[in-house]
């Protein structure tokens, strides 16, 4: 009688947290914009080939933040005397 019980409890609690689960997964991205792809190769291994797909936007928000990144580097570079 009691491992029917236990039985029972555990799949009452499991079947909210799949519903919970499930209603709380992120919005889809927009998928009607234009993907564009490169191939290149890992560092480290000549045999792997990687593959990075991003939206026209998403390229260029990259290029604003390594952008940014260098600046701040030299920003820093300049500040200390080096």
């Amino acid at each position: 009688m009691s491992i029917r019980f236990l039985i029972a409890a555990a799949a009452a609690v499991a079947v909210p947290a799949v519903v919970v689960a499930q209603e709380s997964a992120p919005p889809r991205k927009n998928t009607t914009a234009r993907r564009y792809c490169d191939t290149y190769t890992d560092v480290h291994s000549r045999l792997q080939n990687r593959r990075r797909c991003q939206t026209k936007a998403e390229r260029e928000a990259l290029k604003q933040d390594a952008r940014q990144t260098v600046d701040r580097i030299q920003t820093m570079k300049a500040t200390q005397g080096r």
